[in-house]
């Protein structure tokens, strides 16, 4: 999974797919994880499958 999330940094990906992009984190590291994906999200079509309400919280729609 971070390995993907790297990828989508590296490619500036205009659509990004998250697919329980955070499932099988620990606290700490998905909150460190979460703190990038807003950087890499931001001004990006973003499609978020969750099952954690945390991990869609920020959405806008």
């Amino acid at each position: 999974q971070r390995i993907s999330i790297a990828r989508a940094f590296l490619k500036d990906a205009p659509i990004i797919l998250l697919d329980e992009a955070t499932a099988s984190l620990d606290v700490e590291n998905e909150t460190l994880i979460q703190t990038a994906l807003s950087r890499l999200i931001r001004n990006k079509t973003v499609l978020v499958i969750a099952h954690r309400m945390r991990t869609v919280a920020g959405a806008d729609k």
